[in-house]
């Protein structure tokens, strides 16, 4: 890591185009050099963590866990670690099994933990990186709400500049920011807003530097788990309402909470060949994947039956999986899908 900063230098002094590269499981291309005069910076071999930790944070009494991983750490490795420990990572995209989290930090990336915990963004304690004149950035959350960043009325960062060692601080800005600007209203991430109010590193695909390690906050999940599959076989226009119908009545819900949701449409299911589990239907228009928590193993049961009732007036089936076992079976289907889906 400590190579990177005067690594940048160099190449400013060299009038070399600077490209970051992570785990290379974009779409755009973006780290594919369209021009001989350039570099391309893999942070792939930043590869080491420090595993589940719990320190102080700032303006936050007692300890958290936290895990503080170089950015070439795959992202399922975060996964698994947080696991061990009885932790939950809640950065969960589908590329999860090569996706790495300098690209994960850098694109805000989600997943289907996001309905819970939200992106990327909201889940980061802190992050290093270089900055487009070489200099070394160390942006700490100050008071972390261990939830979605658009909830608070005011997000603070420290951005401290270190030194050239980096390990010392130099100067530090403090960035107070709305929290609404940083969702769209009614949508979970605004792709748009690539400024992301002047905090550096996140939302930029790499373009305001390259960071080279992160830490992210990690949660305790409640109890008892059900994930539910909900296919629906009518129109499309008739199953879609579904989704908000479903967030919609978990966040009215006391006990249980929507810990995870994933759409699947019906061009991404007849893409993939998905395998239907309503016997004798046919392939469905839409597929609905659904976490629901709580420490109330009773509650969150009648919420998953609940919610197969709602399928089924939507022209829909639903199943229950209820063993980690039987969960693990649904979500890695989904994990399958997506595999096909983007080779296809």
């Amino acid at each position: 890591e400590a190579e990177v900063a005067p690594l940048v230098r160099a190449l400013i002094e060299l009038d070399l185009v600077i490209i970051p590269r992570g785990g290379g499981t974009g779409y755009t291309g973006g780290a594919i050099p369209l021009d001989a005069n350039s570099a391309v910076i893999n942070t792939e071999k930043l590869d080491l963590h420090n595993g589940v930790q719990f320190v102080t944070l700032p303006g936050l009494d007692g300890t958290h866990p936290i895990i503080h991983c170089g950015a070439g750490v795959v992202t399922r490795r975060v996964e698994e670690t947080a696991h061990k420990a009885g932790l939950v990572f809640a950065v969960d995209p589908t590329s999860a099994d090569a996706s790495t989290v300098g690209g994960n930090a850098a694109m805000n990336a989600g997943g289907k933990k996001a309905v819970l915990w939200g992106t990327a963004l909201d889940n980061l304690a802190y992050w290093q990186m270089v900055n487009p004149k070489g200099e070394w950035l160390r942006i700490e959350r100050v008071r972390h709400n261990f939830g979605k960043i658009h909830d608070e009325e005011t997000a603070i960062f420290d951005v401290h500049t270190l030194d050239t060692s980096g390990n010392n601080i130099v100067k530090t800005e403090r960035l107070e920011i709305p929290g609404h600007k940083f969702r769209k209203v009614g949508l979970g991430k605004d792709v748009t807003d690539k400024f992301l109010s002047g905090l550096p590193g996140i939302q930029k695909e790499g373009t305001d530097g390259i960071i080279t390690s992160v830490a992210f906050v990690l949660h305790k999940m409640p109890k008892h788990t059900r994930t539910v599959c909900m296919e629906f076989f009518g129109t499309v226009a008739n199953a879609t309402p579904s989704i908000v119908e479903i967030r919609d009545y978990l966040l009215g819900h006391e006990k249980v909470q929507l810990a995870g949701l994933e759409h699947l449409d019906w061009r991404y299911v007849r893409a993939v060949g998905y395998a239907t589990k309503a016997a004798g239907k046919g392939r469905p228009k839409m597929v609905l994947l659904a976490d629901v928590v709580s420490d109330d193993e009773q509650a969150v049961q009648e919420v998953a039956e609940h919610m197969v009732e709602m399928t089924r007036k939507r022209e829909g089936e639903g199943f229950i999986a209820i063993t980690p076992e039987a969960r693990k079976t649904f979500w890695l289907d989904r994990s399958r899908t997506a595999a096909i889906a983007k080779h296809t």
